[in-house]
């Protein structure tokens, strides 16, 4: 079963991480909803949905630069 991956597990995602790595919790979400407020700008609605998938997937395995 798929489900739709939305900005707030995006934020959730990136919030477990900062917790997991030891980074400054609001820092790291306020980045990460930088980020998507750029990729929703310049991607179409299914490519954004896409790039959130990516993003929530790179908080989730800790491979975030």
């Amino acid at each position: 079963m798929s489900h739709r991956i939305d900005e707030t597990a995006v934020l959730k995602a990136a919030s477990e991480w900062a917790e997991r790595t030891g980074r400054n919790t609001e820092t790291v979400s306020s980045t990460a909803q930088d980020v998507m407020v750029r990729l929703k700008s310049k991607l179409t609605a299914s490519e954004y949905q896409g790039a959130l998938k990516q993003l929530h997937g790179q908080y989730k395995r800790d491979n975030v630069s």
